[in-house]
Order: structure tokens, then sequence, then C-alpha cells
């Protein structure tokens, strides 16, 4: 007959299947079962997953279209109830690839953290950040070191990462001029370079520049001084199967250190590249040229002004004729060169007839102020001829003339002309930094004229060892300074003409 059995509330509701199973003692003595073929179970109420101890099944994640999000849902195996959890992705630079990871992080425990790695085409990127993966503390301005990231390495020359503690590289030194680098090899076809600059002083920033090397090739591409992510796109013609990337932070001697700082730089692989204007057409360049040079013609009739740039190697020239005068404060000729370049000041040279009367000045520590290396100003110094010299000076342990180039205003020049300056002779107590010679035909007044371009002449002549300067040209008075550096000098013997 029928019989009806009563299904406990907990196990009421979707899910479930329903076996009724009995044995009884048939008329052969054995038992046996019976299968029902169908239940029908009810309940007025019906199941509910409050009711429910829950057994959910494998959480499934969906993905927003672009990403920004993800939705992780489970099922109960028991009854059907559902959980759901939508929560924002976060986004990272991936480094072992070039692309984004995005990350999306639950606070249910039922659902597991998800990531998903989306690359950018068939390109691969090396991206240097700090300080995770610098290979050395450093806490200098003047150092070379690496960086090292997923087995790429990355070579730094002096930029401070003050001894890994910073999330950033500082170049650019106080009273210093400076030129720092950071350079890798790239095996593979390079479509862009980025490095965010996250601050720098502009004004003591000559350039920054992006070289590309490949065996005798190198590229230049030119960067703005200024803060930001700045992504260069490498010309398709540029695009070498292997090469060396450098960007090259060139700086000027500043007020202090740390004049840029850098956070990161990213080097993506990839075809392609761009077509057009390069970007180290001269064109494209915002010039910072360095000082003019005049090359007069033997016969003095015309004269040749040139200067180039710093950054993208532009050259600007002009030749003119000049004009000429007899002298009347000596005896010869003066030829004058007028340009229609604003950038070329009217240049003039004195010509000597020579009189063949030369005197010799030796210049030693022992004729100038400084009696210890205390730099002190001097001028109305005299010696043999009627060359008059002024200037600042110290005097090294052992006697010697001591220059520097430090706050630019140390050096020797004539504030009273000698004649036409013929040779120098320098000799040197120690050291091997440069002596710079500049010749002009108008006075000097004091040292400081020898570090600004308006007023510290032409530069005739250098000499970093014992020698003789021949000086080509007539030129009346003489600026003598440090390129760089402090410099021990025994003696400086200087030939006139007069």
């Amino acid at each position: 007959g029928d019989q009806t059995i009563s299904i406990p509330e907990a196990y009421q509701g979707q899910g479930y299947t329903y076996t009724l199973t009995f044995s009884f003692d048939n008329t052969s003595g054995t038992n046996g079962t019976i299968w029902v073929e169908s239940v029908t179970a009810n309940s007025e109420s019906g199941a509910t997953p409050a009711t429910c101890d829950h057994t959910y099944g494998t959480p499934t994640y969906t993905w927003a279209a672009n990403h920004s999000t993800c939705t992780a849902t489970a099922v109960c195996t028991l009854c059907g109830d559902t959980v759901t959890e939508t929560v924002q992705a976060t986004t990272e630079q991936a480094v072992t690839f070039n692309g984004t990871i995005y990350t999306a992080t639950f606070t249910n425990a039922l659902f597991e953290t998800q990531t998903y790695n989306e690359p950018v085409g068939n390109e691969t990127s090396f991206v240097l950040t700090f300080p995770d993966y610098n290979d050395s503390n450093v806490g200098a301005y003047t150092a070379a070191w690496t960086a090292t990231v997923s087995g790429h390495v990355w070579t730094l020359t002096n930029f401070n990462n003050n001894n890994s503690a910073w999330a950033y590289v500082k170049c650019g030194r106080k009273n210093v001029e400076s030129v720092a680098t950071i350079a890798t090899d790239v095996d593979g076809k390079v479509l862009t370079v980025s490095v965010t600059i996250d601050s720098l002083t502009a004004a003591n920033v000559n350039s920054i520049k992006l070289i590309v090397t490949s065996g005798n090739d190198a590229k230049t591409y030119i960067l703005d001084k200024e803060a930001g992510t700045q992504t260069v796109t490498i010309l398709a013609a540029d695009q070498f199967n292997s090469a060396t990337y450098t960007l090259e932070f060139d700086c000027a001697a500043g007020s202090g250190n740390g004049l840029v700082t850098v956070s990161q730089v990213e080097i993506t692989l990839g075809e392609g590249g761009t077509t057009g204007t390069s970007p180290f057409d001269p064109s494209a360049c915002n010039h910072t040229y360095g000082e003019v040079t005049y090359d007069w013609a033997d016969d003095y009739s015309t004269c040749t002004a040139t200067r180039t740039c710093t950054i993208c190697g532009n050259v600007e020239t002009e030749t003119v004729q000049t004009t000429s005068e007899p002298a009347v404060a000596f005896n010869g000729t003066i030829y004058t060169a007028t340009f229609t370049n604003p950038a070329f000041y009217i240049a003039t040279n004195n010509v000597y007839a020579s009189s063949g009367n030369e005197q010799t000045d030796v210049l030693t520590a022992a004729l100038f102020a400084a009696t210890s290396t205390t730099y002190t100003e001097f001028s109305g110094v005299t010696a043999t001829s009627g060359a008059v010299y002024a200037g600042q000076s110290a005097m090294t342990s052992g006697g010697a003339i001591q220059l520097r180039s430090k706050n630019s205003n140390s050096g020797i020049v004539t504030t009273t002309s000698g004649g036409k300056i013929v040779s120098i002779t320098v000799t040197f107590e120690s050291g091997s930094n440069t002596l710079d010679i500049y010749g002009s035909n108008t006075a000097y007044t004091s040292a400081a004229d020898l570090y600004s371009s308006s007023t510290q002449g032409t530069k005739i002549g250098s000499i970093s060892a014992d020698g003789t300067v021949t000086i080509e040209g007539d030129y009346a008075y003489i600026g003598l300074r440090s390129n760089n550096g402090a410099l021990y000098i025994t003696s400086i013997e200087i030939v006139w003409d007069e």
C-alpha cells in the first residue's frame, strides 16, 4: 500500500536526490531489497539556505573586459545558495614581460586572490626601479655600480642611491660639472625607451640624451629638460638587433648635490619603430652652444666664427671680410671682423710689426700675494716686460703657484699689455690637470673674466705637462686658468714681442 516518509526540513530543497531502500523477510526466508521507482517529497515551507549546512563548490572568477574588476562566485552543492563578491583590481607594471599585472583581493575567505597578466602584443620589456634591484649601496655621486632585474644588468655611473634608502637615484654635483649615465645592453630590436624624472634643476642641466650604440653606429636622441615620464620611440632605421642604450645626464656645477632625480627606466622590445623627423635632427633640438671660436685667414683678410651645439652637434658658422686700420697705441695694424649673427661678437686682431725686441716674464708664487694655501687676490704685479698681472692664487707648501677652478675666480690675467704674446712655457710642480690659455685684445679686469664666455676671450691653447705653447695669432692680453680642479705650477714664462 501507499506509505509516506517525512523528510527532515534541513534536507529539503534543490539539489537533493532521494533513494528509498527497505528490506523484508520474503516467503523463501531470505532478505531482499525493493527499490522504489519514485518518491514524492512534500513540504509546505520548502528548504531555505539559512537552514542548510552549506558545502560550496569550487569558486569561479570572472574578470571585467578591461580587467578593472573581478567577480568571484561560489554555489552551495546542497541547497544551491550563491555567494558572490566583486572587487576592484590593483595594477602593477610587469618585470618579466612587457605588460600589466592585475590583482584581485577578496574579503570572503571562500575566495582566493587572483592575478591576471596582460602582455602588450608580442613585446617584452626591461624595467629598472629602485632600490630593490640595487647590487650595491652607494652614498656618493662619483661611483659606478650595477642593478640587476631578473638577470638583466644595468650600469649606473655617478648616480647616488643613498645606500639604497631611496626609491630613486640622483645625479649632479655641487660646484663640479658632471656627466651621469644609466646604460644596458639589449639583444633584440627596441621599440621605446622611457625614463621617469621625478625632479630636476633645469638651469643646471646642460642636456639629457639617449645614445644608441651598435658597433660603429651611434644614434643620439634628445630629451626635454623637464620632470615627468618621457618616452622615446626608436626610428625603424635605428632598430639594431643588438645595441647598448645609454641615458646621459650632462650637468653643470650646481649650488647643491642631486640636481636630477630618476625613479624608473623602461626599455620595450618590439618591431616597427617610427619614421619621419629624427628626434636628434638639429631642427628638433633646443640648442645649447659652446664657446665661439674665431679663425683668421693667414693675411687677416677674413675671419670665420664657429659655434657647436653641445647636445646635437649642430654647427653655426659665418665668414666675413675684415676691415683694417693702422694702430695708434702700437706699431702695427688692427683688423676688425663684424658678424651678422648676434651670437658672434665683433672680433679684432692686433697685428704687430715685429720689433725684434722680445721680453720674457717669469711668473712664480713669490711675485703674488699668497703665502699659504689660502687663496688670495693680487694686482699690479710686474716682471720684465711692461705687462701688469692680476688674479687670485695660493701657494703650495713647496712654494709653487696654486690655482683652482672652484668658485670661478682663480687665475692669472694681464690688465696692461706687454705687447704681442709669442709663447708660454709652463713647469708643473705636480699633478696632471690642465691649464687653459686665453688670448684677448681687450684688457682683463680680474680672473673672474676667464669664467664668462663674453669676457674670457679666445682659448688659444692648453697644457697639462711641462712644455711650451707657441701662440698663433696676435693677442695683446693673456689669461690663465684651471680647466678643472687644482693646479700646482712651479713657474710660467711668458714671451712678449714689444
